[in-house]
């Protein structure tokens, strides 16, 4: 099931209980001994309007988290192989750079998706790189504007790709 029929079909029971809710509890409302019903069923109308504005925002919230993850670990993986070729042709003791890489023959630019911009309105992305073929470390770092949100992801010299650290501004500072 995708994403958009999931929201809709969550969209449509909830505006039908609540349809039902309000009609049903306005209806006891006027009886008087079953105003207190009422009264319950005009609270439970409650329930599926925070849903309907709380799941959304979760999913989206969720679904930033996995892309981004995705969009780092694929950059830097690239970044790896652009770092293998350069090593190949320089020697295996060269330091990579990302000046070294950052041209047609290695082919390496850094991942701009527009997918940052929807999840950090203003954000800050960077790339380290350090070591010879034996230490390598590549290093993401993405981050919010006020540096409140931010992710650190690290790649070494076997291509595993980690992430180091997350925090989230709703967290406490340490």
């Amino acid at each position: 099931m995708s994403f958009d029929v999931f929201l809709t079909l969550i969209i449509l029971v909830g505006v039908s209980v609540i349809l039902y809710g309000v009609i049903v509890g306005i209806k006891m409302l006027f009886e008087k001994e079953k105003r207190r019903k009422g009264i319950y069923y005009l609270i439970a109308c409650v329930i599926p309007i925070l849903a309907m504005i709380i799941v959304p925002r979760y999913y989206t919230q969720t679904g930033c988290s996995r892309i981004i993850t995705q969009i780092v670990k694929e950059d830097l993986y690239s970044l790896y192989l652009s770092c293998n070729a350069y090593r190949a042709d320089a020697g295996t003791s060269k330091q990579c750079s990302l000046e070294a890489v950052k041209n047609e023959e290695y082919g390496y630019t850094p991942n701009q998706f527009l997918y940052f911009k929807k999840c950090f309105p203003s954000y800050d992305y960077r790339v380290e790189v350090s070591g010879n073929e034996n230490t390598f470390k590549a290093t993401a770092f993405v981050s919010s504007e006020t540096k409140s949100d931010f992710r650190i992801f690290e790649i070494n010299a076997k291509g595993s790709v980690r992430e180091v650290a997350d925090r989230k501004a709703s967290k406490n500072k340490p």
